[in-house]
């Protein structure tokens, strides 16, 4: 579990750059370098970090005093040389994303720490018996609230306290604005040390101060952890809350008591007030190698970036406007994330390949026709067929609603090529009938109706004429409760080649909330059998909030089929317009059946679960 706190406030703009050898990037190889950490998942060394570190090498136990100056580094983020490191931190204001510059101050921290206690490396591995991880983030108070996109950015720090197996570290951050360092913001980072054999922790080596200036900073630093000390101890989870405390709590509850009555449980809000539960938003993400830190757990760095990434939305929804970032306090890292190789895949080691071709061409769409194999010893094995249908605009009438564009006819040159267009056709027509006869455009048949109804019955409580008291049986669950909500920001990194949020982009991030999805439904670990019928209505601009809501619409035997509502939301005016629909089928890995069904509540529920299972048939 990790707590975090974010202050933002409304925006204001304000601005500030670098010039150095070391480039953040060399910082994470060198991290990478001096714990021996796995370079490539699942390739050559199996267990991770410190795999050099045997229980027969001697570890020095003499801990070297170290100053301030030894422990201080600085970074530099190349903006101004580098414009395709840009992609990577722009944001849709085209200024630095906050929740990059988060990853970065936690790589740096970290390197800090090592670099102070650099006197325990084993020189005969060339590897750092140490494992430090970030344990607390205390505060990050920000000057500049939006750095500029153009210009370099430069992270600094030093150690300003050790205790036996934590430390304090103090970062900067400074963006140059033509050869002067503007300072942008500070942050605290406490720092724990572990043995990497016994997972226990390991002490660092003591800080001297060699000026009275580092003297005063080491003062301080005792402070900070003494305060941290006492804030746990004052904790809600420990302590009740004062006087002040509760009559402030009081005062808010007296004022949403009904006027006029006795009665505690007759609430009502003030026209300028919300209820704090009207606020939240939930996320969803896979803990993916490729957000792994050194120790093959989930980078530190990636969950606070993607809890600022939540945070901000939550309080500029809530705001109505886009807000600036006033403070991060509070971060609490309790225990690490583990990395899930959750979805199935192809062999990571092999070639795959792609292939395709046009199957059916119309006026101004086609069909396109897909195949991914994968390479075992020479031969290239099937693995997927996907069918997509495009479509042309004239990029010169899009104040006009892009209008449709004719594309070049197909011919067919063999008879094999006649056939694949004759089926392509074949496709169309049938894709033209399925939305003739869409749920939103024709009622259910008289066997859907029969199926609806009899799941109905099932559920209304025997012996009783109400149809509003409702069983479930013990192996099925309401079709609701299989919910999952995630959100997205569209970045800029994000954009396709008409700068819009990239479609395949899209379709990743629902395949994973879709597989979650159904995964926490069988409880076990799923494979993807076939996706089917995404529809894309309409683009997703860059700077949208993307929203996806993900639900098991019917189950059948050994599949589960899902269904994604993707929309976009309007800060300004929280109005929501839907952009995409994707079905997702899953199956057990082993084909044996899944012992829950899934039932629907209510009528549109009922008409999910029918298009659901027209899409499975």
């Amino acid at each position: 579990m990790h707590h975090r706190v974010f202050l933002f406030v409304p925006r204001t703009l304000n601005k500030t750059t670098f010039r150095s050898i070391q480039t953040i990037t060399d910082v994470r190889k060198t991290l990478q370098n001096l714990v021996g950490a796995q370079l490539v998942f699942g390739h050559g060394n199996q267990s991770g970090s410190h795999a050099g570190l045997t229980d027969n090498i001697t570890v020095n136990s003499t801990l070297t005093p170290r100053t301030i100056a030894e422990s201080y580094d600085e970074a530099i983020i190349p903006f101004a040389t580098n414009i395709k490191l840009r992609e990577r931190y722009v944001n849709f204001d085209n200024k630095v994303r906050f929740g990059r510059i988060l990853e970065d101050l936690d790589t740096m921290a970290v390197h800090i720490a090592y670099k102070h206690n650099a006197p325990q490396i084993i020189q005969s591995i060339n590897v750092h018996p140490l494992a430090i991880v970030t344990a607390a983030v205390d505060r990050i108070e920000v000057a500049v609230p939006h750095m500029d996109i153009d210009r370099d950015v430069r992270l600094s720090g030093f150690t300003s306290f050790v205790g036996k197996s934590s430390m304090e570290v103090i970062l900067t951050i400074d963006q140059d604005n033509n050869g002067t360092w503007e300072h942008v913001l500070r942050a605290y980072f406490v720092l724990a040390a572990r043995d990497p054999r016994t997972k226990k922790s390991a002490k660092m080596n003591p800080l001297i101060g060699s000026t009275e200036e580092d003297k005063e900073i080491i003062r301080k630093g005792e402070l900070n952890r003494q305060r941290r000390l006492t804030e746990q101890d004052k904790s809600l989870f420990k302590t009740p809350p004062d006087t002040s405390e509760s009559s402030i709590i009081h005062d808010l509850f007296i004022k949403t008591v009904t006027p006029n009555t006795s009665i505690f449980r007759s609430r009502l809000l003030n026209q300028d007030s919300m209820w704090m539960s009207e606020t939240t938003l939930k996320t969803m993400h896979i803990g993916h190698p490729e957000q792994r830190n050194l120790y093959n757990k989930i980078f530190g760095g990636y969950l606070m970036r993607k809890s600022f990434d939540l945070a901000w939305t939550t309080a500029s929804l809530f705001a109505k406007q886009k807000l600036s970032t006033l403070a991060v306090d509070d971060i609490m890292f309790q225990r690490p994330v583990e990395i899930e190789v959750a979805v199935p895949h192809m062999d990571i080691d092999r070639d795959v390949r792609l292939s395709g071709f046009t199957s059916f061409v119309g006026k101004s769409s086609m069909e396109v026709i897909l195949t991914i194999d994968q390479d075992n010893n020479g031969t290239w094995e099937h693995v997927l067929r996907a069918y997509f249908v495009l479509a042309a605009r004239d990029p010169r009438t899009k104040n006009k609603n892009n209008r449709s564009a004719k594309m070049n006819p197909l011919i067919g040159s063999t008879e094999e090529d006649k056939e694949i267009i004759r089926k392509g056709e074949l496709n169309r027509q049938r894709r033209l009938t399925e939305q003739d006869k869409s749920l939103f455009k024709t009622p259910p048949d008289t066997s859907e109706s029969s199926i609806i109804h009899d799941l109905f019955i099932k559920t209304v409580t025997p012996n009783t004429s109400i149809f509003r008291s409702r069983l479930l049986n013990q192996d099925s669950m309401w079709m609701s409760e299989t919910t999952l909500k995630t959100m997205h920001i569209g970045h800029p990194e994000q954009r396709n080649l008409y700068n819009k949020i990239f479609g395949g982009y899209l379709m990743r991030k629902s395949f994973d909330l879709a597989w979650t999805t159904a995964s926490l439904f069988a409880k076990q670990k799923l494979s993807t059998l076939a996706v089917d019928d995404i529809m894309f209505q309409r683009p997703v601009e860059i700077g949208s909030l993307l929203f996806l809501s993900s639900m098991v619409v019917y189950v059948e035997g050994n599949k589960i089929q899902t269904r994604i509502h993707a929309e976009v939301v309007d800060i300004h005016t929280a109005k929501r317009e839907t952009t995409n629909v994707f079905y997702f089928i899953f199956k057990t890995k082993d084909n044996s059946q899944i012992s829950k069904n899934v039932v629907p509540q209510t009528y549109a529920e009922a008409m999910m679960y029918l298009d659901g299972k027209r899409h499975l048939d």
